[in-house]
């Protein structure tokens, strides 16, 4: 496993050639204290991502670091994640979407955040600009649009999202080190969520890979030090598109809450968690119904798979890997 100490910036795009020119032309700015590198993952576009990202990069002045481009012909965000990851040289990785705008302390910013070696993964601010006016509705809104504050900090603290289970680090601009991103996109049942595909607004991918990085025993934060602007054309700016948004969102909940089930019954001891499943078993018995969670608790306190349905004992199963 290839852990150089440095930073490989990694910008995933789909049709990105209208977008990545304002992007990369931020990432042009920001300062590197070490070695690091830029890899534009081409996932199967069809128009000219990776000219208009090497043409960019060439003409930028002073190009902090080199950029290459890599090409992933299998469509999803979850599969260019995975090509960026296998192509990156060094130890830590920043996912910057093709829309974001780093802000030029960014790299900086992640890598002293990550000195913390119980850190596993963090993102921070994101902050919604757009050539229009944001209509009324919008803030009430701006997460599902992936902006704004992911936690409410004291005095520009850092917060340790890991006790909140629910709760993740945004894949924009998403902080990771590369040898627990590996380890968890190598689960046997890894990906459950694919992400966006093309015209597919499918979310969550992020989520799974901040809650097996966080089964590895490692630390979510949100820090307010990572600044980022998300660009959100006007064609987004309407009811049509938050509908597609939101329902992309429902079709990760049921995956997203049995990896939070998961890591809460984590907490918790395993004789009382066997001893507490066994009872409600019996009174779900005597109500006559089943509660499939109740299995879910009995397994994590014996540490092996019994009587799970089948999204419960793939989540399991992809606990066991990264932990073992």
């Amino acid at each position: 496993m290839n852990n150089r100490s440095g930073v490989s910036v990694v910008i995933c795009t789909h049709n990105g050639a209208g977008r990545l020119p304002k992007c990369l032309d931020a990432l042009s700015k920001c300062a590197f204290e070490s070695d690091g590198e830029v890899i534009v993952v081409d996932n199967n576009s069809t128009d000219d991502s990776a000219a208009v990202a090497a043409s960019c990069w060439a003409t930028a002045d002073d190009a902090p670091v080199p950029l290459r481009v890599v090409k992933e012909a299998k469509q999803g965000l979850t599969w260019a994640r995975r090509a960026g990851a296998q192509a990156a040289q060094y130890e830590l990785i920043v996912y910057c979407d093709d829309d974001n705008l780093l802000n030029p302390d960014y790299v900086i910013a992640a890598i002293e955040l990550m000195r913390n070696p119980r850190v596993g993964a963090a993102s921070g601010v994101a902050r919604p600009v757009s050539c229009t006016d944001f209509p009324a509705w919008f803030y009430t809104f701006a997460e599902d649009y992936t902006v704004g504050c992911q936690a409410r900090w004291p005095e520009e603290a850092d917060v340790d999202m890991t006790p909140l289970e629910q709760r993740c680090p945004w894949g924009a601009g998403l902080v990771v080190r590369r040898q627990n991103l590996l380890k968890a996109i190598s689960c046997p049942n890894f990906p459950l969520l694919v992400g966006r595909n093309g015209a597919i607004l499918s979310a969550g991918e992020d989520y799974e890979i901040c809650h097996l990085i966080a089964l590895q025993g490692k630390r979510l934060v949100f820090s307010p030090r990572l600044k980022l602007d998300h660009y959100i054309p006007p064609e987004r700016l309407n009811p049509e598109y938050l509908a597609r948004l939101q329902a992309g969102f429902v079709e990760q909940t049921s995956v997203l809450q049995a990896y939070a089930a998961l890591r809460g019954l984590l907490k918790r001891k395993q004789r009382k968690l066997v001893l507490e499943g066994f009872i409600q078993l019996l009174k779900d018995a005597i109500r006559g119904r089943t509660i499939r969670h109740d299995m879910f608790a009995i397994s994590v306190g014996i540490d092996r798979s019994l009587g799970l349905n089948e999204l419960q004992r793939r989540v399991f199963e992809n606990y066991k890997f990264v932990r073992d």
